[in-house]
């Protein structure tokens, strides 16, 4: 009951972790937390300790940790859901593109040779789509962390971590 007490004396913690959240959960931009979150854990977490007497200033800080930790769930969840949903959209493209090799006997040269794939739009994820003449190339941007990406390996049949 007290944490509750201390989020109505200390309104903008509340605030302040909302707009870190919000920040953080955009696309490409979930390491902020990390520069955030851990020195602001670990301050909150020593301050704590050295409050543990004083039940008013310990439970300032003890919200102040609730707080991070929850906002910590709530980017990482935003960030899985992300994936997933890039996954299951660079997926798609993968079963579009065999599906057309095996009708034409060859990769197309542009995702828009596909009727089922052709866009206007620009397609989401940052997924690029390249038939060179070392064959396919397909990568989408990881959605965590800017610089770094996902790629099919059309040999192995399996998607690769491109780190920065």
């Amino acid at each position: 009951m007290s944490i509750l007490l201390q989020a109505r004396r200390h309104p903008y913690f509340i605030v302040i972790w909302a707009v870190i959240t919000f920040m953080c959960s955009a696309e490409h931009a979930g390491f902020m937390f990390y520069l955030i979150a851990i020195p602001c854990l670990l301050y909150a977490l020593i301050k704590t300790a050295l409050n543990w007497r004083k039940a008013e200033i310990r439970n300032k800080y003890v919200l102040l940790i609730a707080l991070i930790l929850l906002s910590a769930a709530v980017v990482a969840a935003v960030h899985v859901q992300r994936h997933h949903h890039a996954r299951a959209y660079a997926d798609n493209i993968i079963s579009e593109l065999e599906k057309h090799r095996q009708v034409h006997g060859d990769f197309p040269a542009s995702l828009d040779d596909i009727p089922t794939l052709a866009s206007a739009e620009s397609r989401p994820h940052m997924l690029f789509y390249n038939k060179g003449s070392d064959g396919p190339f397909l990568t989408y941007a990881a959605t965590f962390v800017p610089f770094e990406a996902w790629h099919y390996d059309f040999t192995e049949k399996a998607w690769v971590y491109d780190y920065d």
